[in-house]
């Protein structure tokens, strides 16, 4: 199934300290917006194989523009565990 949107709630993130980041994104591209996501986690996407899979399947691309606030205002913002994250 296929769906014309996809969303994400970053509202408040969890993790050491919880964060309110204020982010909701939306995109008809889910790779895209899960690429954009582990950016501002501080996760090389390309080091995430369900991406790469998920392009490689069409399933959509990992290249994206963003609209609204740049992504690296979030990156500075986010408080993600990330040594707690494994990519393999």
């Amino acid at each position: 199934m296929r769906f014309h949107l996809h969303i994400i709630d970053a509202n408040i993130v969890s993790g050491v300290q919880p964060k309110r980041l204020g982010l909701v994104m939306a995109s008809q591209d889910p790779v895209a917006l899960d690429t954009a996501s582990s950016k501002i986690a501080g996760i090389n996407p390309k080091t995430i194989k369900y991406l790469q899979l998920a392009q490689k399947e069409g399933l959509g691309k990992m290249a994206f523009t963003t609209k609204g606030e740049p992504l690296e205002y979030f990156i500075l913002q986010s408080t993600i565990p990330k040594k707690a994250y494994k990519t393999s």
